[in-house]
């Protein structure tokens, strides 16, 4: 079987002071004036708008979304941007609170500046040499222009137990193998005169939040992501046995007939496992179109060859799995993607308590195999130093800014750059305002195995899907006998009045356990 060529590359794109012959099939974006040449992928969206007065050119590569206003299109955004007069502060400002999956070139008085969405999810790597400037989505493709140079702790790394057992392997965003390749991090822009990045977030405290305005202010915004990309592309759902999905889907509802649901089967999942068995279960009592995708099949030579050559330090487990969608997985689709949530329900402190981070060695958590690696501890020990005092004035735990710079930028960034062989990926939960609203929630409602915000959240949108449970270590007579109860307490009417009583007495044991 011959694959499509443009699946090379796929989705991503190279920015640079010099031109290039390599990407004759891509499309070029040039700016004489800017000393600026920008190739993307024939799918990956590009638009810019200038304003000479001001002497302001944005570039938009990817998509960007204002909930606000659902119905505004990349070129509307770009042109408000221009238009405004905004400093570059509060231009930075304005970027970082739009949602999508994005990076944005600025030029301004003839200097240029790079910034992405909110957890990088459109990765940017960068070399910066005294006579020219080099951007692009991931390290390999730079080969056109120069050669990435490994470090020396190329060698550790992938000589490592991490990188050879571990079927996720990442590194911390921010941390590169190459003496001449650096990496965006999250809430920083990149000066490229300076060649510097520049924390620009957070700047100020994070505000507390009323649990009940709260839940309201997220499920308001949430529904408006999704009815922003909803106006933009043919949506898709992965539908799993947890909370993040399912809120996606609560807030899908007045599109769900729409978009395209479906459950990947992979790895060690089989027919009744929660994963699998409880997303049928909630499409059926609905009446919506389901499919459940078979990942485990034999990998195509070819593919995996293109895949594991797209980019730099591609996932052989990640690759069996794109390569189950390959030829199941309707074309043209964005995918509604849960990940990011867990930065909102205290992913890496479950119970709300974690013991003060003060090296590297308390930011290991699943990882403790990094620590046979001392450049991944040195870079970890650093972070923490460069954090400690923006965590203390804004209020920002470290924890949370760990998860949403490090992590997410890290190993989520990675997944998507990966899966861009596939399709395009909007991730509502990449939203700056709306994970301020959760932050600012008292730690106590946003536990992870019990998130009463999430819950809140999900009764304004479609609190029928609060019937079923989420995640639950496996479907067997007992949860169904379990539900079968609730059915009968609904027909007789005591169901609400006994879901009421759990909301309230549920907070008063957190408070007993000793939550703030």
């Amino acid at each position: 079987m011959t694959l499509d060529p443009d699946l090379k590359y796929r989705l991503q794109f190279i920015a640079s002071s010099k031109k290039t012959n390599d990407f004759a099939n891509w499309q070029y974006t040039g700016f004489p004036d800017e000393n600026l040449n920008i190739y993307t992928h024939p799918d990956l969206q590009i638009t810019y708008s200038t304003n000479s007065v001001s002497n302001l050119t944005l570039i938009l590569i990817g998509f960007a979304i204002d909930p606000n206003f659902p119905n505004k299109k990349n070129e509307d955004i770009l042109n408000e941007l221009v238009d405004n007069g905004f400093s570059f502060q509060e231009l930075t400002r304005q970027i970082a609170n739009l949602g999508g999956r994005f990076v944005f070139i600025v030029s301004l008085n003839g200097n240029k500046y790079v910034i992405h969405d909110m957890c990088s999810l459109r990765t940017v790597y960068y070399s910066i040499t005294k006579d020219h400037f080099y951007i692009a989505s991931q390290p390999l493709i730079f080969n056109c222009f120069f050669k990435p140079k490994p470090s020396a702790d190329y060698k550790v790394y992938t000589e490592s137990q991490h990188y050879k057992n571990y079927l996720e392997y990442w590194l911390p965003c921010g941390l590169t193998l190459y003496e001449n390749v650096n990496q965006l991090v999250p809430n920083h822009y990149l000066d490229i005169q300076l060649n510097k990045q520049i924390r620009y977030w957070p700047y100020k405290k994070i505000e507390k939040q009323d649990l009940t305005e709260a839940s309201i202010k997220a499920s308001n915004t949430l529904e408006n992501l999704i009815h922003s990309a909803n106006n933009r592309f043919k949506l898709a759902l992965p539908l799993t046995a947890g909370w993040d999905s399912r809120l996606l889907l609560a807030a899908s509802k007045k599109y769900v007939k729409n978009i395209f649901i479906y459950t990947l089967q992979y790895r060690w999942l089989v027919e009744k496992s929660p994963d699998i068995i409880l997303p049928r279960y909630i499409v059926k009592k609905f009446k919506l179109p389901y499919h459940k995708i078979d990942c485990r099949t034999e990998i195509n030579t070819e593919f995996y060859k293109i895949y594991k050559s797209n980019v730099d330090m591609a996932h052989g487990d990640w690759a069996s799995i794109t390569n189950g969608m390959f030829n199941k997985f309707p074309k043209k689709r964005v995918i509604l993607k849960g990940n990011v949530s867990e930065l909102g329900r205290n992913g890496f402190y479950s119970e709300g308590k974690y013991n003060e981070v003060r090296s590297s060695k308390d930011l290991l958590f699943d990882w403790q195999d990094w620590s046979e690696m001392p450049f991944i501890l040195d870079y970890l020990d650093n972070w923490i130093n460069s954090v400690k005092g923006i965590c203390n004035e804004t209020g920002m735990d470290i924890i949370d800014l760990w998860y949403m710079e490090l992590f997410m930028g890290g190993w989520l960034a990675q997944s998507m750059l990966e899966w861009d062989i596939i399709h395009e990926q909007f991730i509502p939960y990449n939203y700056r305002p709306l994970m301020e609203t959760m932050l600012g929630v008292p730690v106590k409602y946003r536990l992870h195995d019990k998130p009463i915000l999430y819950g809140m959240i999900m009764q304004q949108l479609w609190p029928d899907l609060l019937y079923w449970p989420f995640n639950p270590p496996k479907w067997n007579k007992r949860f169904r006998f379990k539900y079968f109860l609730a059915d009968q307490s609904k027909k007789i009417g005591i169901y609400k009045a006994g879901l009421k009583l759990y909301n309230l007495s549920y907070p008063i044991y957190l408070k007993l356990k000793g939550y703030k």
